[in-house]
């Protein structure tokens, strides 16, 4: 059945991405080229993240009449925190809106979801399971915003960690939420096909946000329900690439004396690209480390014995790396 569902999501995105990308350059809902710190060259549309949206809510819903089930709180909790991410991307791509702002709302949702059960359970004090919870989901929110910089990066690197991350849910028996994130993977695939290089459309806030919320809710779910402190690994691991984007960009700014929350040309895509990369060749590099991390996480899960040295091995590869693509002007 999630096969089944996987594909419908695909068949989905693949019909109504058109359809939001007429709507947004009839709207006049572009994102146009108007400031240093965007680098294409004509104007293009956005509501590609509606379209994401739509595919994934008709998946789920059509799966949950087929599976006779009905929303726990902590599903109602998902849906209803959901949707205020939605609307925040939405006003924020239509109008725009000041970072604090939106990263209040950001935490305003992930603390919907947490009062209504989805959050770690890492401490014995539950300020501190909330504030863990909340500061990880708007980070995730805002790491998948980041690399949302370059036609197809987003979107296909968040299909690949829905992927991984799909198999670590349905492996644990959790089948609405495995089920939830092989949807996600099939609506940022088949979005792929309008938004890799030359992209027709873009995701905006929109999707990025709602793809990094969904997927730090359904892994928050994943790891509360874990024994053992040493399975945060795995999911940090999947999440390896937007994960080094938020702390290489937030390292970077701070050192320059700005703030984190501030846009600027700072994406270790963007220092790719000035090495001598192509967009593409960018874009398919990142590919490869999402997919290399998530291969990672699952030799760390199966075999315990070499999860620290898998570890400590990925983590100096990562440093020198970090520390080269710094050194770019």
């Amino acid at each position: 059945m999630q096969l089944l569902i996987f594909f419908i999501a695909v068949l989905l995105c693949m019909l109504l991405t058109p359809i939001a990308r007429v709507t947004a350059l009839r709207l006049n809902i572009i994102d146009s080229p108007n400031t240093k710190l965007k680098t294409h060259k004509a104007p293009v549309p956005y509501l590609g993240g509606v379209a994401i949206f739509a595919a994934i809510g008709i998946s789920m819903a059509l799966f949950m009449v087929d599976s006779n089930i009905f929303l726990n709180s902590q599903q109602r909790g998902l849906l209803f925190s959901t949707l205020i991410i939605l609307v925040v991307g939405l006003i924020d791509d239509i109008k725009g809106i000041r970072p604090v702002i939106k990263l209040s709302l950001q935490l305003f949702a992930a603390y919907i979801a947490w009062f209504h059960g989805i959050s770690f359970m890492l401490f014995d004090q539950w300020y501190l399971n909330m504030a863990i919870t909340l500061i990880w989901i708007a980070a995730m929110s805002n790491a998948i915003n980041l690399i949302d910089i370059m036609d197809g990066l987003a979107a296909g690197v968040a299909g690949i960690c829905a992927l991984f991350v799909a198999l670590l849910l349905h492996l644990s028996g959790d089948l609405f939420s495995s089920t939830l994130m092989f949807v996600l993977a099939g609506s940022c695939l088949a979005f792929l096909i309008f938004n890799f290089k030359p992209a027709r459309i873009y995701m905006g806030d929109t999707g990025s946000l709602l793809l990094g919320f969904l997927l730090a809710c359904t892994v928050a779910q994943w790891a509360s329900g874990q024994q053992s402190g040493q399975h945060l690994i795995v999911p940090i691991l999947i999440l390896g690439v937007p994960l080094f984007e938020l702390f290489f960009v937030s390292i970077l700014r701070m050192k320059a004396g700005k703030s984190p929350l501030m846009g600027s040309q700072d994406h270790f895509a963007l220092r790719l690209i000035r090495m001598g990369f192509s967009v593409k060749r960018t874009v398919l590099l990142t590919y490869a480390c999402s997919v290399a991390f998530g291969a990672i996480a699952f030799l760390a899960l199966f075999f315990h014995r070499f999860t620290y040295v898998l570890v400590a091995l990925t983590l100096t590869v990562v440093f020198f790396l970090a520390r080269r693509l710094s050194q770019v002007k």
